[in-house]
């Protein structure tokens, strides 16, 4: 019997040895690298999610300007977003205050999505009066229009009027927003007439 317990403690000695071997090499070569890559992945989500919040934080901030930009220069968007010059209704605004005008383009560019067309006007005004009127009335039109230097004044004494030479430039927005914007609700929406 003890040739029996030998061989039986020696072969149960050998499995055991067999099986921590295994489950050694198991543990090794197949759990652990599992383990490892559970871990990197999981500490990759954390990185991303992270990255993902603070992205979307910016997002709300930016986006939340934008609009308190957008809110505070309303009018001036309407302007220039929203209607294209009417050459009718600005001579009609130019007749009304000048007596002889002739209207020259000078010159005429677009960058920076902006057309700009700038004009030379001469005519005669009766009073200084009547210039400033002109030049309030000015703001009023719906597009964006801008008085610019060299501007002469000079006393008519035979007709006892003011001749007038200014340059006057229209803007109008080309601008395409980018699909992002489109797709986010960002852009620029003017009023809609009623």
């Amino acid at each position: 019997m003890s040739d029996y317990k030998t061989e039986f403690i020696v072969k149960n000695i050998l499995f055991f040895l067999l099986f921590v071997v295994l489950a050694i090499i198991g543990i090794t070569k197949v759990i652990m690298p599992k383990i490892y890559a559970y871990k990197a992945q999981l500490t990759e989500n954390r990185r991303a999610e992270l990255i993902y919040n603070q992205t979307n934080a910016d997002f709300a901030a930016i986006s939340a300007q934008v609009q308190g930009f957008i809110n505070d220069n309303q009018e001036s968007f309407d302007k220039l977003y929203a209607n294209t010059p009417d050459d009718a209704e600005l001579l009609e605004l130019l007749r009304e205050h000048f007596a002889s005008l002739s209207i020259k383009q000078v010159a005429h560019s677009e960058e920076n999505a902006l057309s700009k067309t700038r004009y030379e006007l001469t005519g005669y005004v009766d009073s200084n009066a009547k210039l400033l009127e002109f030049m309030q009335d000015l703001r009023k039109l719906p597009y964006v229009l801008e008085l610019s230097a060299p501007l002469e004044i000079r006393e008519d004494r035979a007709s006892h009027t003011l001749k007038v030479s200014l340059y006057l430039e229209i803007l109008h927005s080309l601008y395409k927003p980018h699909a992002i914007i489109t797709q986010e609700n960002l852009a620029y929406k003017p009023p809609k007439p009623h």
